[in-house]
């Protein structure tokens, strides 16, 4: 939970001590007060943040669910894309979403009400995985059949456990706290995890935790940068036999001389020979090149962007123009790609948070109208660029792409079994779209 939690304070900004204290351990004490307290610390480079939410595609544009017992005029997808709007659960994953892509799981409770007229509604509370535990289903490993929340109680620190049936209160020693067990009424714990990762646990907090260590390695080397250019711009400066004229260099309050005078380079210092020789002015040279020291760290920054999955163009582009169309049209690209890759990972939750609403919605009716399985999520595909419209029109005109082929790449999301194919001219996207 330690290293969740330390990506858990990435993604809400409070990182800072974090980055002081890599600080540390890599320049030493001594040099590292020398720069400053904390506060000087520069955390204007969140790879980690960065990165779920450049990549956190999926749900920006709502999916919906499909069921094999839908007709024209309702069905039980039906019901449940209903009770999902209502509840804004698409723009609830993009947020899901990214803390997956950060911690590598994101977990999400649902619960299930009744209006005074008996309409089902549902309701969504995201949580980090870094307060809580879990145990697998056996059915599915992958989902949890207990969770355990971290709450306050009563101005202490304790565990709000949910199984298959009931909820209640454990104390650290994990002894039941009397009075506070209580039916939930969701039919199974009410819980649904995300994962981002291709494996069949629970919780992955480790996977990609080189991303964590280029986040803080970044804000020491940014932190460095900036100390660099104040050192340039007022560099350390020294005076041998003289003295400020018409002040003593004995502190009051101490019996042995002053080390050192403050004075601001915008003022003229008045100095006087103490007697000692040849008075004698000078400042040390600066430890390292702004400039070079700007560009290293500018380097280390995009190498880190590299590593996040941005792409060469994307990189390329940060430092320019960013209104171009070519350039919008780069990152459609990059948000579709994204698109494609998240699916086959968030599909089996997003399908057995269906099937769970399902089991709730009966479970508060006290009867079976809803079908528990067999719902089938269908997301939906950003626009097209222009250059991946003119790719697919020249390849059918070719003759290198059949019509179904060519719906895939223009929507992976499209069934080639039942979506019609389009033609050419359908599929082309005006300008005004791809620059919006």
């Amino acid at each position: 939970m330690e290293h969740g939690a330390l990506r858990q304070r990435i993604m809400d900004g409070i990182w800072r001590s974090d980055a002081y204290g890599r600080m540390l351990e890599t320049v030493g004490v001594d040099r590292a007060q020398a720069w400053g307290s904390e506060a000087i610390i520069d955390i204007g480079t969140p790879l980690l943040r960065q990165a779920a939410v450049r990549n956190a595609t999926l749900y920006l544009r709502s999916p919906y669910f499909e069921h094999a017992d839908d007709t024209a005029d309702g069905g039980p997808g039906r019901v449940i894309n209903d009770m999902l709007r209502r509840a804004r659960w698409g723009p609830l994953m993009t947020g899901v979403l990214q803390q997956a892509l950060a911690l590598n799981d994101a977990a999400l409770r649902y619960e299930v009400t009744l209006k005074e007229d008996g309409t089902p509604l549902v309701k969504f509370h995201p949580r980090s995985v870094a307060d809580l535990m879990a145990r697998g289903r056996d059915d599915d490993p992958s989902q949890p059949r207990k969770i355990y929340e971290t709450v306050t109680y009563r101005g202490a620190d304790v565990w709000r456990v949910w199984d298959d049936v009931d909820r209640w209160l454990e104390d650290g020693e994990g002894l039941e706290l009397e009075g506070t067990r209580a039916p939930h009424g969701q039919g199974r714990c009410p819980w649904v995890l995300w994962h981002t990762t291709p494996n069949n646990r629970l919780f992955s907090p480790y996977v990609n935790s080189e991303l964590v260590d280029l986040t803080l390695s970044l804000a020491v080397a940014e932190s460095f940068k900036s100390h660099a250019f104040f050192e340039a711009a007022w560099p350390q400066r020294y005076i041998v036999g003289a003295q400020p004229a018409g002040t003593g260099v004995d502190d009051l309050a101490s019996e042995e001389a002053r080390q050192t005078v403050t004075a601001d380079p915008a003022t003229v210092l008045l100095l006087e020979s103490t007697g000692e020789g040849q008075p004698m002015v000078g400042q040390w040279a600066i430890s390292c090149d702004p400039a070079k020291m700007a560009d290293s760290v500018d380097r280390q920054q995009r190498r880190a962007s590299l590593a996040i999955g941005a792409s060469g163009s994307d990189v390329f582009r940060a430092s320019g123009e960013t209104r171009s169309a070519y350039a919008l049209e780069i990152t459609r690209q990059n948000q579709r790609t994204q698109q494609v890759n998240l699916a086959p990972l968030c599909q089996p939750s997003d399908e057995w948070l269906a099937g769970a609403i399902a089991l709730a919605v009966n479970v508060q009716l006290d009867a079976g109208e809803l079908p528990i399985e067999g719902y089938r999520v269908r997301y939906r595909v950003l626009s097209p660029s222009m250059e991946e419209v003119k790719l697919v029109t020249t390849m059918m005109d070719a003759g290198l792409l059949d019509p179904a082929a060519a719906r895939l790449m223009l929507d992976p999301f499209a069934d080639p079994a039942t979506a019609a194919p389009p033609k050419a001219a359908s599929v082309a996207v005006s300008e005004d779209e791809n620059t919006e």
